[in-house]
């Protein structure tokens, strides 16, 4: 995520782009208060709120699938994983700016 020319958020997603705004979105005030949503969810719902701006998305998407058996149950994952992806540019990030993203507070 990109906020007025400046990285936000480094992230991923294995269960697809729409859950992961859904998950982001459980990050309400009502969810905080039961306890039921993530901290980094809540901070990344009410920053954006309260911003205002628009944000800007980028993704990086896995050219293969690796198909492979585990206990009989067919598996295909997309290889580099979006993980993977993610670990690399935060470190790259993190080197060259000596700080995370200020959104990725899991780190």
């Amino acid at each position: 995520m990109v906020i007025k020319n400046k990285i936000y958020k480094i992230g991923s997603c294995t269960t697809g782009f729409k859950a992961r705004v859904g998950s982001y979105n459980c990050g309400k005030q009502k969810a905080r208060n039961k306890g039921t949503c993530s901290t980094t969810n809540y901070f990344v719902l009410q920053t954006l709120l309260n911003f205002n701006v628009p944000v800007e998305i980028y993704g990086l998407f896995s050219k293969r699938e690796m198909t492979f058996m585990f206990l009989g149950s067919e598996i295909k994952e997309a290889f580099p994983s979006a993980k993977n992806m993610k670990n690399i540019l935060l470190v790259k990030f993190k080197k060259k700016y000596n700080k995370l993203p200020i959104a990725c507070a899991q780190q």
